[in-house]
């Protein structure tokens, strides 16, 4: 092993014990639900999956969102953080595990109609192998809304040519998302800016919306004519 394979465990390793043992913070919207959640559960709706699957899902608020909004009753998650976990099954009733990506092992190929993730890639030091297996359980959307700077990538911390990000968690990265999207042979169909917060990073934040192979979109003349990708 090299020295730069070993250096890239141990910041996985250190990222997983960080975002696992955090103080479980914003568990619900009870201060109201923020655009961003607004706008991904509504996408969500509008493309009116059978199934939907939430990796690193906190608390399962999201999920409960898009329940509520369409009446889909299959929505499952994981998380790597159990309080979280806890939470959610008992506030909010949902099917929720304790995992990480390599639970994502026990899911069959295309279990989940859509597959999707908020700020959560940005907190894997190299989310390529993640990306990977969530492409294998999608059946037919996958929805990402990541931090994503055109060429940036690495970790985000100190000073960026973004400005200041020190308001930024520990453990958090820039990845070329559109590169993956190519490897993994998916088409683009929506990408929008949706910032999660005000501050440099958060302004970052896009939402990317891929179909899986030549697979065409349903009910995308619901969707405002400017949101869909060029």
């Amino acid at each position: 092993m090299t020295e730069e394979m070993g250096s890239d465990i141990r910041e996985s390793a250190d990222a997983k014990t960080y975002w696992r043992s955090t103080d479980c913070m914003g568990l619900g919207y009870g201060g109201g639900v923020p655009y961003y959640a607004d706008t991904v559960s509504s996408i969500v709706s509008l493309l009116s999956p059978a199934s939907v699957f939430e990796f690193g899902c906190n608390s399962g608020r999201n999920l409960d969102l898009i329940a509520k909004k369409s009446e889909l009753t299959a929505v499952s998650g994981i998380d790597i953080n159990e309080a979280s976990i806890k939470y959610g099954v008992e506030h909010y009733g949902l099917d929720l595990r304790v995992g990480d990506e390599l639970a994502l092992d026990d899911y069959p190929d295309n279990r989940w109609d859509l597959v999707f993730t908020i700020s959560v890639l940005d907190h894997i030091p190299d989310p390529v192998a993640t990306c990977t297996e969530l492409n294998r359980i999608a059946g037919r959307y996958l929805l990402f809304c990541e931090p994503c700077v055109h060429g940036g990538e690495g970790r985000i911390d100190g000073e960026h040519a973004e400005g200041d990000v020190s308001k930024t968690a520990p453990f958090s990265y820039y990845h070329d998302y559109y590169r993956i999207f190519r490897e993994l042979s998916l088409t683009r169909v929506l990408d929008i800016a949706l910032p999660t917060s005000c501050h440099s990073v958060g302004m970052s934040y896009r939402l990317m919306l891929c179909a899986k192979g030549s697979l065409v979109m349903e009910n995308l003349e619901d969707l405002p004519g400017t949101l869909l990708a060029t």
